[in-house]
């Protein structure tokens, strides 16, 4: 089943074509319906990407903090900056367009996998109808961008199903896509080391030279683009990092805890601690209180943006070193909020209260159908790993429980950073979950047939 089919798409079109019809008018038709009835809502992410999308366009980086990577505001500059601002719709059709494609790509991994056209036909219109993915389309964030890479890379790293033997040029356009990926959203790049275990256990069946060659070839890429970036920030801002947002990070963990800071953190942990009770009052826990404390705090310590996060780092660190185990609580509850699967809208600013109750409950139907799919994922994934270590995983088995480790890690590698909106950093991922569950259901359906 995993790859005997192989070619002969031209032959069976009749087979494919309906299904593919089926998902691009699903797709196409709920975004024309979005486009048409709904007003998207600014969100405060979105100012720090058209900042620095405004400073690509003007060519002065006078107030370059460092705190967004270049990616996703180079494709801002140049889908809709102009002297007057940002034309918002030009972004919100690329990314509508990104939706269409990525239903079309996960249709066609599914029908090339499996040559079954209902279970290609369900691939497809889960991925087209997503109503988060869709909304998230209207805004000026990542996420969209972000889970087109994502499908694009695990197609090319051969983990989706059967491609050509990997050459020197794959090594360099699988280096090229993670170094993209780090620059669109930093936290992938925790990708790079373990994709580079996967692709030199790919190759073991290559003289070393070889191995050593293409490995080499896959790192050029990425370190250019990390490494150049970096730079390019340690110059403006005196933090050599693709981000400067560590510390605000960190700070989600460990400001649960703050008031444990030695005596000369004393009037960071004051001033957050004020800001912290004035968070929990009015949203029942502490997240992002840093932002509200933010102006106070440089105005206290005379701190800039990069040497504020700097000295949240360091904070951060010495009550993580003292307190292992609250920050491990506080890692653990941020995983959990990993797999909750957000939606980013304001059904009041749909046109026709009719239609917003519509896709209320249709959301309340699909969130709960992705957050059951996600928890199976966790034991499903548990099983091809068990198999894999046994060495029993068939080639679609081990490539699921490489799906499945690099899911976990992007899980685990945000958790580990962050307490904040990590519902939302899950959203890339979300088509692979789906993937990796409904293929091993229906692989176990296709056991028990024969």
């Amino acid at each position: 089943m995993d790859d005997r089919y192989a070619g002969n798409d031209g032959k069976a079109a009749h087979q494919w074509l309906p299904g593919l019809i089926v998902v691009v008018l699903a797709a196409v038709l709920l975004r024309i319906v979005i486009w048409q009835t709904y007003q998207p809502a600014p969100v405060s992410d979105s100012q720090g990407y058209l900042q620095v999308a405004n400073m690509f366009y003007t060519e002065s980086f006078a107030k370059h903090y460092g705190a967004r990577a270049p990616a996703y505001p180079l494709l801002l500059r140049h889908l809709g900056m102009t002297k007057y601002g940002m034309m918002e719709a030009p972004v919100r059709l690329f990314q509508a367009g990104l939706g269409v494609l990525m239903a079309l790509l996960w249709y066609g991994l599914a029908w090339r996998q499996t040559r079954n056209r209902w279970f290609a036909l369900g691939i497809g219109l889960v991925s087209a109808l997503i109503l988060s993915m869709a909304y998230f389309e209207t805004l000026i964030m990542t996420e969209v961008v972000s889970a087109f890479l994502v499908v694009v890379f695990f197609w090319m790293a051969g983990l989706l199903g059967k491609r050509a033997p990997m050459t020197w040029i794959d090594a360099l356009l699988l280096g090229f896509l993670v170094g993209l990926m780090a620059l669109t959203r930093p936290i992938m790049l925790y990708l790079a080391p373990l994709l580079l275990v996967y692709l030199y256990l790919r190759w073991r069946d290559r003289p070393l030279r070889m191995r050593l060659w293409r490995i080499g070839l896959y790192l050029l890429p990425v370190l250019v683009m990390v490494l150049g970036w970096s730079w390019f920030n340690w110059r403006m801002t005196g933090y050599f990092s693709i981000t400067t947002l560590a510390g605000f990070n960190l700070i989600n963990h460990t400001g649960k805890f703050i008031e444990q800071a030695p005596p000369e953190y004393a009037e960071i942990a004051q001033i957050y601690l004020r800001h912290r009770a004035e968070r929990v009052a009015q949203a029942g826990n502490q997240s992002m209180t840093i932002w509200r404390a933010y102006d106070d705090l440089v105005g206290a310590t005379g701190l800039s943006y990069v040497g504020l996060s700097q000295r949240l780092s360091e904070l951060s660190g010495v009550l993580i070193r003292q307190h292992p185990w609250r920050y491990t609580l506080s890692v653990s509850q941020a995983w959990l909020g990993y797999w909750k699967v957000p939606i980013y809208w304001f059904p009041e600013r749909i046109s026709y209260p009719v239609l917003a109750d519509v896709q209320i409950i249709l959301w309340q139907i699909e969130r709960y159908g992705l957050i059951a799919i996600n928890m199976i994922f966790w034991i499903m994934g548990g099983y091809w790993m068990w198999l894999l270590w046994r060495g029993q995983a068939a080639l679609s088995e081990r490539r699921l429980a490489w799906l499945y480790l690099l899911v976990m890690a992007g899980a685990f590698a945000q958790a580990l950073m962050d307490y904040g909106e990590n519902p939302r950093y899950g959203v890339p991922f979300q088509m692979v979950i789906v993937w990796c569950v409904a293929l091993g259901v229906y692989q176990a359906w296709q056991r028990w047939r024969t």
